[in-house]
């Protein structure tokens, strides 16, 4: 048989002799001149065997195929596509074979040739547009670039395929500008600066894939800068951390890229803080004297600046702004002393020291004279809610009060410009007229001439809040020289069981404590008292001292041998019934505490003592390691008025707590009402400002014992998990839990070393966030500056006068929000009737309840929250946040394969929507990049928390004083169902 050139005249067709099904596609194909037609559109729609035949009109005889097989369908799908791409600037795609019936991906079964090519746009698609995937189930096309500004899409064909296309993405030209700066950079301390990428098409924010270099350098300035000079993008910003510079004053800084053109900053001011602690008394009788005023010229560091300082002037003035006294001192070293004359007018007054240009830094101290006879000296703490400067403000501390208060005045300070007190009710009212970080003491009058101290913090911010400073850390040893252990006896009677420890001849009651060596650090230092957990020691937490010391702040770890079992390391046997009725131990710690309380004001007046005129009272702070957070809740309760044995008991005077993994007593039947041994715990946590750290790997505490104390804040609350950490890390030389991998804990995978100094940094932000009244702190504390880093996740309370509660979920009614507007889900289900949480003890009894939402897997699903007219005007804001968590049917947790999109619209439907977290494109701008390591990351709730001017930048006709509605679109990966819970959507 010889080769023939088939005419056009003849047609040949194709058809099935053997099969289960029928041909589709193009079966008939003219002759077209040649000996050869390719037939390259036959479809056959089932899996099976199959022989086909060829044949003709005038074909002598057809031919058949051998039997082959059809297996089942291939479709292309992405994994990997650009958020933005940059002009002329290679961008990489990634294409994976899959079986659209079960969603699996799969590898083909011979090497196809797979070709990429324009689904929309009008320039040139550059690179190695044809690839061969051979063996394998994935094809990356590393090195495509187009020629022009402009949305585009991408297609990826190859025989015998459906075509598949990308999403639209950008192609533009990056601008790079600095972000907002903030109002005072710290000399010597570590620091954060950001440029922001717009396109210079779009005017949007753009996000660079792959990620874009930066590198940044000084331009002006007489002071050195260090730290990460060289930075990446991560989605639209390039951040360089763990910045310093060391001089005060204006410098100048710029960005330069291959990719973009230099930014240049403006001026930017470093500075010096001025502080101001009093050795004595700050509330006195008329005609008595105050104590000394110590004021400290410092770096970030609390070092004294020994460089060349303007003087400092200093001003006395009464609750109306009259000055009553003045003066002015120079620095010696960084430090200068102020004794202030004594007054004979009852009131409250300020002193204000200032140093001048080019430092700029003014410390204020509240004094008080009074008639008064004031008990439970200093007095209750509460941080009132912040406020932003011209907002209408108000609060109350008369949760902070004796039931037999009858009033409320001022006692020492002066309440911020433009608020007053309500002395019936003990409110705050008013709007604040200038920024600043305030502090006075109301007194609570119990009559007879008889009063309550109730000390407040006031933060008024600027608008914009550029007194928060990003990038502040504190990781690493500080500059002042730990003196310790030191080991003491005390004795005290406790206030749970009325019983004066030690016990018998042959007892211990000791502590073991750090301090700063004083040669260098202030007179006086605030101070963390610490309980251990049980079967550990008071001196497994070594390393948590010495670090708190070298930062400035005096460490007390108390032994407590009569709670609960200590390991042995005092030789003495706890109280069995403490140490087997865990909530009884955790009260009983928690009078240990108390204890420590009183021996630190014992040995400040004490002569000759290492402590001694170096305690700030007004500065003491507490926290606990397992058990001993249990002991450190009841603390927290106690710091403000409650219940014992049918009286009123004082209240401590505290500033803050911190949680280490802290058992919480609400698990307990027994504390939720009280009875003669136990007092009750409220369901809601007291307005102490608190930090609770928990370790995502914890095999003592399971979760989510510790994770409901952020469900029941009050007051300010930051709650972190450690990614990797385990609970016996906290101290210094236990070993992990046991394995309880078969429940889905798994071994930790950090080091001690790693959990420590990442828990040890809060704690020491913490601290002097609420001790020094620093604001520039408030965005690792509170406005999740560590969102998408793979250490800790950070979820916060910031209690902001501001803040407009859009759905707390705890309404019982799925279909309403807090505000009375109506919640809809697309496609899917939710409920809002139970907590996400797995039930431990009586934690049930808090009733928490979450959004809880289930999506099957290839699909977008929205979920929309309606903003009543009345709610709508949220221009006062800056910030809609909430809190977020996800789990997928195997348990994983993550947001591997699930896109997050934020929406907010406004009344004349203006949108502008925000990806927080992207499956195809991952990054941690937002939300925690899931890293697949295997291990359970991100067990517990995140938080998403963006400013109100990401939107306004996407969309400026977005109307913020009109907002409408809050949207999430999720978008899932085929066959990936995944189960979203959230909570606390506000507005701050």
């Amino acid at each position: 048989a010889m080769p023939m050139d088939v005419s056009g005249v003849e047609a040949i067709t194709a058809s099935v002799i053997s099969g289960p099904a029928t041909l589709g596609g193009t079966v008939t194909l003219p002759g077209n001149g040649t000996d050869t037609l390719v037939f390259d559109n036959l479809i056959l729609p089932l899996q099976g065997d199959y022989v086909l035949k060829f044949d003709g009109l005038n074909a002598r005889q057809p031919v058949a195929t051998t039997t082959f097989n059809v297996g089942p369908p291939r479709s292309f799908r992405f994994t990997k596509v650009p958020g933005d791409a940059i002009k002329n600037r290679a961008f990489a795609l990634g294409v994976e074979v899959y079986d659209p019936l079960t969603g699996l991906a799969i590898a083909p079964t011979t090497s196809i040739d797979v070709t990429i090519s324009l689904a929309a746009g009008t320039g040139t698609l550059g690179g190695a547009l044809t690839r061969t995937l051979n063996g394998g189930k994935t094809l990356d096309f590393p090195n495509l670039t187009y020629d022009q500004n402009g949305v585009i899409a991408l297609r990826v064909s190859s025989f015998g395929f459906p075509d598949a296309v990308t999403p639209s993405f950008m192609v533009d030209s990056v601008v790079m500008s600095f972000s907002a700066a903030p109002q005072r950079l710290p000399v010597n301390g570590l620091f954060a600066l950001s440029v922001d990428l717009t396109g210079q098409y779009s005017g949007r924010p753009i996000e660079p894939e792959p990620a874009m270099d930066g590198t940044l350098s000084l331009v002006s300035g007489t002071g050195n800068l260090a730290g990460s000079l060289v930075a990446t993008n991560v989605g639209s910003r390039i951040t360089f951390a763990g910045l310093s510079y060391d001089h005060f004053g204006a410098a100048t800084f710029q960005v330069t890229s291959p990719d973009a053109p230099t930014a240049t900053s403006a001026a930017m001011n470093f500075g010096l803080r001025l502080e101001a602690r009093l050795v004595g008394d700050s509330i006195v009788s008329p005609g008595s004297s105050f104590g000394t005023a110590e004021v400290r010229l410092v770096d970030a560091s609390g070092l004294p600046w020994t460089g060349n300082a303007p003087l400092v002037d200093w001003t006395i003035t009464d609750a109306g702004g009259q000055q009553m006294q003045a003066g002015q001192i120079a620095l010696t070293g960084g430090v200068g002393t102020i004794s202030p004359a004594s007054i004979s007018t009852t009131g409250g007054y300020t002193l204000s020291a200032n140093v001048g240009a080019p430092v700029s830094s003014t410390a204020t101290l509240a004094l008080g004279v009074t008639t008064l006879n004031l008990v439970n000296t200093p007095g209750t703490f509460v941080a009132l809610k912040s406020v932003r400067v011209n907002d209408s403000y108000s609060d109350s501390v008369s949760a902070l009060a004796p039931a037999s208060t009858i009033n409320f005045g001022l006692l020492a300070g002066t309440v911020p410009a433009g608020l007053s007190i309500n002395g019936g009710n003990g409110e705050i009212l008013g709007t604040p007229t200038q920024p600043g970080s305030f502090e006075f003491t109301m007194y609570a009058d119990l009559g007879s001439g008889i009063a309550h101290p109730i000390r407040c913090a006031l933060a008024v911010f600027e608008t914009n809040e550029r007194e928060i400073v990003p990038g502040r850390d504190f990781k690493a040893a500080g500059n002042f020289t730990p003196v310790g252990p030191i080991t003491e006896s005390f004795t005290f009677t406790s206030s749970y069981d009325n019983i004066t420890y030690p016990q018998g001849s042959n007892f211990n009651c000791r502590v073991q404590y750090y301090y700063p060596d004083f040669a260098t650090a202030p007179a006086v230092v605030p101070v963390y008292i610490h309980h251990r957990g049980r079967s550990f020691d008071m001196g497994d937490y070594d390393n948590l001292g010495a670090h708190l010391a070298s930062h400035g702040i005096a460490f007390i770890s108390v032994e407590d041998y009569q709670s609960f079992f200590d390991g042995g390391a005092s030789g003495n046997t706890p109280n069995t019934t403490y140490d087997n009725n865990a909530e009884q131990g955790m009260l009983s710690a928690s009078a240990f505490q108390e204890g420590v309380l009183d021996w630190l004001a014992q040995v400040n007046a004490q002569s000759g003592h290492p402590l001694y005129q170096h305690v700030d009272a007004e500065n003491i702070f507490m926290g606990g390691h397992s058990r001993g957070g249990g002991a450190t809740q009841a603390s927290q309760t106690r710091s403000q008025p409650y219940v014992f044995h049918g009286a009123e008991q004082p209240a401590l005077s505290l500033r803050g707590v911190v949680y280490f993994m802290g058992f919480d007593l609400r698990s307990f039947n027994t504390t939720i009402s009280g009875s003669s041994n136990v007092y009750p715990i409220p369901a809601e946590q007291g307005r102490l400002p608190s930090l609770l750290i928990a370790a995502e790997n914890d095999r003592d505490l399971f979760y989510p014992i510790c994770d409901q104390f952020i469900e029941r804040a009050t007051g300010p609350a930051t709650f972190a998990t450690i990614y990797g950490a385990c609970h016996n890390y906290m101290g210094d030389t236990t070993g992990a839990e046991p394995d309880y991998s078969s429940q889905g804990i798994g071994l930790p995978y950090i080091t001690r070393a790693e959990q420590q100094e990442r828990a040890f940094n809060l704690v020491v932000a913490f601290i002097k966030r609420w001790a020094g009244l620093d604001l520039s702190l408030e965005g690792l504390l509170y406005n999740n500056e560590l969102a998408g880093s793979q250490e800790v996740g950070v979820t916060a309370w910031r209690n902001m006068t501001e803040r407009v509660v859009v759905d707390d979920h705890q309404g019982g009614n799925k279909t309403a929000n807090t505000l009375g507007g109506t919640n809809t889900l697309s496609s899917g289900t939710w409920t809002t009737s139970g907590g996400v949480y797995p039930t431990w003890g009586s934690l049930g009894t808090l009733g928490v309840r979450h959004n809880i939402l289930t999506l099957s897997g290839g699909g977008e699903t929205t979920y929309t929250s309606k903003i009543p007219s009345a709610n709508q005007d949220l221009s006062q804001t800056r910030r809609v946040i909430f809190r977020i968590g996800q789990i997928d049917q195997a348990g994983l947790k993550g947001f591997d394969w699930v896109t997050v999109k934020l929406r907010l619209t406004d009344k004349q439907n203006d949108s502008a929507t925000v990806t927080l977290f992207d499956r195809q494109n991952q990054y941690g701008q937002y939300l925690p990049d899931y890293v697949g390591s295997g291990n359970n990351y991100f067990d517990r709730f995140v938080e998403g928390n963006v400013t109100l001017e990401t939107f306004t930048q996407m969309n400026s006709n977005l109307n913020t004083d009109q907002l409408d509605s809050v949207e999430f679109v999720f978008e899932t990966a085929q066959g990936a169902g995944r189960q979203i819970y959230l909570d606390d959507l506000r507005f701050e």
